[in-house]
């Protein structure tokens, strides 16, 4: 289980530092609106900090009075590569000012060998705290290879 807080941790931490760091988003379209302080990325989205890569059909960017993002929600095919870490989910939302994600629809998420499905993950990351969620009657899914420890 250490390895699923960690995972996750590290998951939000990706977008926790968007709101310190340049980003590069490429898209076929963009639309701003200066008053709404939103940029609106749709067809092809891709986002590169460092060593994270995020894709998704359509990308909305919120950001403050210093054009700095406070949320950045995905949908469609959304897809988030760091390290060794790969998520897959419908949809995914950012809050950068709560340091909360939510991941939502058919989520998976690998560290190498270790997995983790569910149909919903919220991740608190100042609390430390992960939430699984699956609705109806499907089961959270987890497999998990315990730490080899070094002799």
């Amino acid at each position: 289980m250490k390895w699923l807080i960690s995972l996750l941790i590290l998951l939000i931490f990706t977008f926790s530092v968007y709101a310190a760091n340049a980003i590069k988003i490429t898209s076929d379209k963009l639309v701003y609106n200066g008053q709404k302080k939103e940029s609106v990325f749709e067809g092809s989205v891709e986002a590169i900090y460092d060593n994270t890569t995020i894709n998704s059909d359509k990308m909305v960017v919120y950001t403050d009075e210093n054009n700095k993002p406070i949320k950045i929600i995905c949908t469609g095919n959304v897809k988030i590569v760091r390290d060794n870490i790969v998520s897959l989910s419908e949809s995914a939302e950012m809050d950068i000012k709560k340091d909360i994600a939510i991941l939502k629809g058919n989520v998976k998420i690998w560290q190498d060998k270790n997995y983790l499905e569910g149909d919903e993950v919220y991740i608190y990351n100042k609390e430390k705290r992960v939430e699984v969620r699956n609705i109806k009657d499907k089961k959270v899914k987890i497999i998990f290879y315990p730490d080899e420890k070094v002799k």
